[in-house]
């Protein structure tokens, strides 16, 4: 009895120390997936950073009445100059000038957006090459 007892508190004993084992090799595992996971994160973080000065840099211009209007905007949708022709001013017609920005400005800015998502895309298939939705 007291042998059967001994074998069985060492295998209970040597049990534990297998579970043991695998909790330990499948928790260093995770934390290893984490700390990639936390790496990418951070790497993602950088590029995000990376892509809006770039957006900074880039200028689209969107164009009303036969060029009449023109605004200039930043990839990152920050307009950051407008003309208007001294003849559109000349005519005195307020109405004609405001619909005209109002239609500049928004060309510029649609130009803008896409910018953006094509700059956006293209960092999507560096970070994660191959996943589905990516035009890849």
């Amino acid at each position: 009895m007291i042998v059967f007892g001994l074998l069985f508190t060492f295998q209970f004993m040597a049990n534990n120390l297998v579970i043991g084992a695998c909790f330990a090799i499948f928790a260093a595992k995770r934390l290893t997936m984490f700390g990639d996971l936390m790496g990418k994160l951070g790497e993602m973080q950088q590029r995000m950073e990376d892509m809006k000065k770039r957006l900074d840099t880039i200028t689209v211009i969107g164009e009303a009445g036969s060029g009449l209007v023109k605004a200039t905007v930043t990839g990152n949708r920050k307009l950051v100059n407008l003309q208007i022709s001294p003849e559109l001013i000349k005519d005195n017609d307020t109405e004609a000038i405001e619909d005209l920005v109002t239609v500049a400005v928004n060309r510029a800015l649609e130009q803008a957006e896409k910018v953006a998502e094509a700059e956006s895309t293209a960092m999507g298939k560096d970070m994660l090459p191959g996943f589905p939705g990516l035009g890849m």
